[in-house]
């Protein structure tokens, strides 16, 4: 009601309040619509997390082979620019072998770019995930 007896004056005042406020309602929606953007990119990051650890949980090692693996896995997802880091993981000395039941620890980190046109801003994302090796070595 109030808009539209606003919109019936015949003061100039009151379009300008209207444009003002369908500008700032449209950057709202806007701002909205990139955060949600990003809490969906961070969702499937904490996927892509879980999918590397159960890869490496399930092979028993981070060598070569298993890294091929995953980097066909990276090309597969919409992922851009994630850097994987087994920092934390329980190694067996000397080897890139993880015991059985020992903690591997998976890393995904990533900068998303959200903002307009004119001016972006990066963000760091970074997602954690925990398993552990079903693999006995000998």
């Amino acid at each position: 009601m109030r808009v539209k007896k606003k919109l019936m004056e015949q003061e100039g005042a009151a379009m300008i309040e209207i444009c003002i406020g369908v500008l700032v309602a449209g950057m709202i929606l806007t701002l909205i619509l990139q955060t949600i953007s990003v809490m969906i990119y961070r969702y499937q990051m904490g996927t892509f997390a879980d999918k590397v650890g159960e890869i490496i949980s399930v092979s028993g090692k981070y060598d070569s082979e298993v890294q091929e693996v995953v980097k066909e896995y990276v090309e597969s997802t919409n992922l851009q620019n994630v850097a994987i880091s087994l920092e934390g993981t329980e190694y067996m000395e000397g080897t890139e072998k993880i015991q059985l039941n020992s903690c591997i620890r998976i890393t995904v980190s990533a900068s998303y770019q959200i903002g307009f046109d004119f001016a972006n801003v990066p963000i760091s994302l970074r997602n954690v995930s925990q398993t552990r090796s079903d693999v006995y070595w000998k």
